[in-house]
């Protein structure tokens, strides 16, 4: 029987790549989002290594949606 990390089974990472093709995005985009600190937490494993833990993706995820703004009416805009 092969023994499996707890960290592995409750919260999975995941490489840029296979974030990107989640979301559909694209490499360069999720390092812009890092860059600029706007996307989900990341995990910095040595010098080179970005990972993402599935659950930090998913909270981000969940703050990212918005509810559409409803406009005022022509009539009631000044000019």
């Amino acid at each position: 029987m092969q023994s499996t990390s707890v960290l592995e089974v409750a919260n999975p990472v995941l490489t840029e790549k296979e974030l990107a093709q989640r979301l559909r995005a694209s490499l360069s985009l999720l390092r812009k989002w890092r860059r600029d600190k706007k996307g989900p937490p990341y995990l910095r494993l040595g010098d080179k290594l970005i990972r993402y833990s599935a659950a930090d993706v998913q909270a981000w995820l969940a703050g990212q949606s918005r509810s559409p703004t409803a406009k005022a009416p022509l009539s009631t805009v000044q000019k």
